[in-house]
């Protein structure tokens, strides 16, 4: 086959065919010169699509079921609860404090024990009736301390009634000089 030979009207094959002016079509870029150093300046990034456009979506996310609900514990024994730290109170309040507050501890002591033995009692009734699940050990316990703290606190008060009265007592046989106990120094008449 012949090829043609390059003239004025056919370009020649090595060369682009230039577009017509107006005829609708861009002149492409022109060739960038590599940047200093070596290295090509990367190409924009391509455009977003047009509104509208069809995209390729992330499928909508699965519907997940709620928590299931857990039980929470049994409801605890307040009254159990109560009922042990008065009654512990009560004993650290006739051994521990006594001695520091001089007896004044003693008078809440007695309450104390009487609100312990008290819950302790209840608490223990709820549990055997059904009301409560939990609880009755610690309930038994403040009922048991609390009559313990209130016999000790009863005997507290019968030696504390009992040294008071032997204390009056010695301070009522001691006599203290007056003005009027002073000895006559003239002596008897005689």
């Amino acid at each position: 086959m012949e090829r043609p030979e390059p003239g004025p009207s056919q370009p020649e094959p090595s060369q682009p065919e230039s577009p017509r002016p107006g005829a609708g079509q861009q002149q492409p870029a022109p060739p960038q010169s590599p940047a200093p150093g070596g290295w090509q300046q990367q190409p924009p990034p391509p455009r977003p699509p047009a509104p509208g456009a069809w995209q390729q979506q992330a499928p909508p996310p699965q519907w997940q079921a709620p928590p299931q609900w857990q039980p929470s514990a049994p409801p605890q024994n307040a009254l159990a609860i109560v009922g042990l730290v008065c009654s512990i109170s009560s004993v650290a309040g006739l051994f521990v404090f006594a001695p520091f507050t001089l007896g004044f501890s003693m008078i809440a002591s007695g309450p104390l024990a009487i609100a312990g033995l008290v819950c302790g009692l209840i608490g223990r009734q709820k549990v055997d009736a059904g009301e409560l699940a939990t609880g009755r050990g610690m309930a038994q316990t403040a009922f048991v301390v609390g009559i313990v703290s209130l016999v000790l606190h009863a005997l507290a008060v019968v030696v504390g009634v009992i040294l008071l009265g032997l204390l009056l007592d010695a301070i009522d046989g001691f006599e203290i000089p007056g003005p009027d106990s002073v000895p006559d120094e003239t002596g008897p008449a005689v």
